[in-house]
C-alpha cells in the first residue's frame, strides 16, 4: 500500500507540474495579448463568466482528487497483482483478503460522492 501511494504522489506531481506549467504559459500569452486558447469576453454575458470563475476551482480540486484516488488504486491493484504471481500465494484466498475490503471502500467513496454531488453540488 505504501509503494502504492509513493508512486501515486510522484506520477501525480509530475502531472501537476505539466500542468502548472501549462497554466504559466497562457498567462503569460494574455499578458501579451495573445489570446488564442482564451474565448473572448464577449462570448459570455457578467452573469455566466462569474459563474464560470466561481466554479473552475471547485471542478479542478474534485478533478484533481478523483484523478488521485483513480491513480492510486489502479496501481496498488496492479502491486497487489504483482504480489500474487510472485509469491505463488493461494489465489482466491489472497483476492478475496485484500481486494473485497478494497472493493467495499471504493464503492462507499464513489457513492458517496455521486450522493453530494446530486445533493450539495448542483449547477
Amino acid at each position: 500500500m505504501i509503494l502504492a501511494c509513493i508512486l501515486t504522489t510522484i506520477i501525480y506531481f509530475v502531472q501537476l507540474l505539466f500542468g502548472m506549467k501549462n497554466y504559466q504559459k497562457h498567462m503569460l500569452d494574455a499578458y501579451r495579448g495573445v489570446f488564442i486558447d482564451i474565448p473572448p469576453r464577449a462570448a459570455f454575458r457578467n452573469v455566466q463568466l462569474m459563474l464560470k470563475n466561481i466554479h473552475y476551482p471547485g471542478y479542478c480540486i474534485a478533478h484533481l482528487t478523483c484523478g488521485y484516488i483513480i491513480i492510486g488504486n489502479i496501481l496498488f491493484f496492479v502491486l497487489i497483482a504483482l504480489h500474487v504471481l510472485f509469491k505463488h500465494l493461494f489465489l482466491i484466498e489472497e483476492i478475496a483478503r485484500t481486494l473485497i475490503p478494497l472493493l467495499v471502500i471504493y464503492l462507499t467513496t464513489f457513492i458517496i460522492q455521486w450522493f453530494l454531488s446530486k445533493t450539495f453540488f448542483v449547477q
